[in-house]
């Protein structure tokens, strides 16, 4: 879904853009000449001025463009209409391109993406491949440097997100696509202090279906009439970028996932929907009332029965931190068993791809039930897993209004913001600032990364929300402002690490103390070692899971390290 904001821009902006647009330098010779020279067929998205799409025909190509900006297509139409050779101008955006069809020999895509939010990135990039013919040219031009960006919004207002190059370039590679060239340019229009970054990626043919198109080919072939598949993967994909200890290898190259904490991840999802079912406005999760969710009439039951300022996050920290009382502790379990039925009679049973071959199965009975998917994707999802998970939240989104497209209530915007809503509570770091705040008044605790004392301090997500979504207690440790400030989303170093290990076992115990039952469950979910107590040892293994997720996350997501 195009950024409204940027969209209104360029459509109030259209002529006058237009005509700085085509001053520009000529930057794309290299493109005309040899990238495209074999290419007859030609896709450009984001054709803004209509300058390139119109030097391409004009060289004998068969050019079709596309822009989000309406007002933007009218001055490329006026401005080309009279050509011998015209282009094919459509209306149309990233992530669906609903009104393109077939393939291209090439296909470029220049300063767009800085435009596609984080939710839109991957459906991007997939359907790109998806049009583009095999051994095909895809290029790519996104900006490196470019002054002005606050809260990923420029100085006009348009969504704004400066990524690493190398960013575009991991996840094209992970799509199958071969990278043949990168170079750094700097501005066409010569403004200083801006640079982009040049990507050549060539579309490899692979016989057998990739991870990340396993997945893909299991949501287009899903029926649409229920959301439990985009669940059920929408799970996993966050389970593997942030829980990948709590999983067991097996010798004939699977890992085998704990139902019950993919369970516990579709409370969290199915809650605020449910809840704003009960509250304001009945939002379907399937094409049959009322039966839409075999387990929705036991999550408003749980729901209806906590006070109204209990949220998912609050429930949750009251079940592991065993202050839950008996009954609902029982309708806890209750919803729980059902859950794990729903998902193995439905999405795990009904997991066929394109392929007809079943991505997932179960076994074991109860409390052991089990999970059982390819041990190769669940190591795309290790890497991959935060980005498809933005994915499959848009996907989800995309598919309750359709199903709820009769009532005009229910806006895509809406469900997004339901569907988010239980990452935003995860943010909330209240609990542990006020257990480290006594300690902090006598003067007994240290910045964990510098050891200086604190007389203000921050709390810190040791491992970076934006890299692991992980709000456990043992993820959030005292730091200065301003080392926090410093640190923001980098990964500690493993220098720095080891250098601040007491502390960071310090901070572990002082939570301990508070909230042992709460820092426990969370530390065996975290590591997957059954924590029963913290003793020196148990702290130690703690430390060496915590130690290794850090390594493993800095080499998969290529992450800038922090602190020498």
């Amino acid at each position: 879904m195009p950024d409204q904001l940027t969209i209104d821009f360029y459509n109030s902006h259209a002529q006058q853009l237009s005509e700085k647009y085509d001053k520009a330098s000529d930057i794309r010779e290299k493109y005309l000449s040899t990238l495209l020279y074999n290419c007859t067929n030609i896709l450009e998205i984001g054709c803004g001025s209509g300058r390139d799409a119109s030097i391409l025909a004009k060289a004998g190509k068969h050019v079709t463009a596309c822009d989000a900006s309406l007002e933007m297509l009218k001055q490329a139409k006026t401005k080309y209409k009279t050509q011998t050779n015209p282009v094919n101008f459509i209306h149309d955006s990233l992530p669906n391109l609903s009104k393109i069809e077939g393939t291209f020999e090439g296909i470029f895509c220049s300063a767009v993406f800085q435009h596609i939010s984080e939710n839109s990135l991957l459906d991007s990039l997939f359907r790109i491949k998806e049009l583009l013919s095999d051994k095909g040219i895809f290029i790519l031009s996104v900006p490196c440097a470019y002054p002005g960006i606050t809260n990923n919004r420029d100085l006009d207002g348009r969504l704004f997100i400066l990524r690493p190059y190398q960013k575009y370039i991991f996840l094209l590679e992970r799509l199958g696509f071969y990278i043949k060239d990168k170079c750094i340019k700097p501005d066409s229009l010569k403004r200083g202090g801006i640079t982009w970054a040049e990507i050549q990626a060539v579309k490899e043919t692979i016989n057998e279906l990739h991870p990340l198109e396993s997945i893909e080919s299991v949501i287009r072939k899903d029926s649409k009439n229920t959301t439990y598949k985009l669940a059920l993967l929408r799970s996993l994909a966050s389970l593997a970028s942030s829980g990948f200890n709590n999983v067991r290898w097996t010798l004939d190259g699977k890992v085998q996932i704990p139902l019950t904490v993919v369970a516990e991840k579709w409370i969290e999802y199915y809650w605020p929907l449910v809840h704003y079912s009960v509250q304001t406005c009945f939002i379907k999760q399937g094409t049959n009332r009322p039966a839409d969710m075999a387990f929705r009439k036991h999550l408003e039951i749980l729901i209806n029965s906590l006070q109204k300022h209990e949220t998912t996050s609050v429930f949750f920290n009251l079940l592991k931190s065993g202050k839950l009382d008996d009954e609902k502790s029982r309708l806890y379990n209750q919803l729980l068993k059902i859950i794990q039925d729903t998902i193995i009679k439905g999405p795990v049973f009904y997991s066929g791809g394109a392929v007809g071959e079943k991505m997932f199965d179960s076994a074991g009975k109860k409390k052991d039930r089990i999970i059982i998917m390819e041990a190769e994707l669940w190591k795309e999802l290790v890497l991959m897993g935060q980005w498809v998970e933005d994915s499959l939240i848009l996907q989800w989104a995309d598919l309750t209004n359709a199903i709820n497209a009769n009532n005009p209530e229910i806006t895509k915007s809406l469900i997004l913001s339901l569907l988010l809503q239980s990452l935003e509570e995860k943010r909330d770091t209240v609990l542990a600032k006020n257990i480290y705040k006594d300690y902090s008044e006598q003067n007994t605790i240290k910045c964990v990364w510098t050891g200086g004392s604190l007389k203000k301090y921050d709390i810190d997500h040791a491992i970076p929300f934006v890299l692991m979504r992980n709000n456990d207690l043992w993820n959030l440790l005292p730091a200065a402002p301003k080392i926090n400030n410093q640190k923001r989303d980098k990964l500690p170093s493993r220098k720095l690490i080891q250098a601040s290990k007491k502390r960071i076992s310090n901070c572990w115990n002082i939570l301990y103390e508070a909230e042992s039952k709460l820092f426990l469950y969370q530390a065996s979910e975290f590591s997957g070692i059954n924590m029963t107590d913290f003793s020196k040892e148990k702290n130690g293994e703690l430390f060496t899971a915590f130690n290794a997720t850090v390594e493993l996350t800095a080499a998969y997501r290529s992450v800038e390290r922090w602190g020498g």
